[in-house]
């Protein structure tokens, strides 16, 4: 559906340009990137406001990309394999900071054990990326 609504949008917008057909499909695909992350984002503060965690969700996304923008992300197939596991990762990062919580030394250990796997395998490309480093045109 929204990949539909995307392609719809930007034909619409380029019927009278001189864009080549290669630069309509970058603007096509990042457009519907875009609307695959914002309808995610969308669902995800929903589900963790109805929680009443929206401020976990907050600063967990926050140094979730900042690590992202290191390591490299894990990308799936598809919209609903990324959209399902985006989802677990952060309910399961949830579960994981309440457990720790009270867990002092353990979470100071997983903390530091975090920091080295980073350091020692970082960055990681993904083979279900769709545009690799080389291609992108920005």
């Amino acid at each position: 559906m929204l990949e539909n609504l995307s392609f719809k949008l930007i034909n619409y917008l380029t019927k009278e340009t001189t864009y080549t057909s290669i630069e309509k499909e970058h603007m096509k695909y990042a457009l519907m990137t875009l609307l695959n992350e914002l309808s995610k984002t969308i669902v995800l503060i929903l589900l963790f406001t109805f929680i009443g965690e929206l401020r976990f969700f907050a600063i967990a996304c926050f140094f979730s990309l900042l690590l992202k923008i290191y390591i490299g992300g894990f990308h799936q197939k598809g919209y609903w394999q990324c959209f399902l596991f985006t989802t677990l990762y952060f309910l399961v990062l949830f579960i994981l900071c309440k457990l720790l919580a009270f867990l002092e030394p353990i979470h100071i250990a997983v903390s530091i054990l975090s920091i080295l796997i980073v350091l020692i395998f970082a960055p990681v490309t993904s083979p279900q990326r769709r545009v690799k480093k080389n291609e992108q045109t920005c």
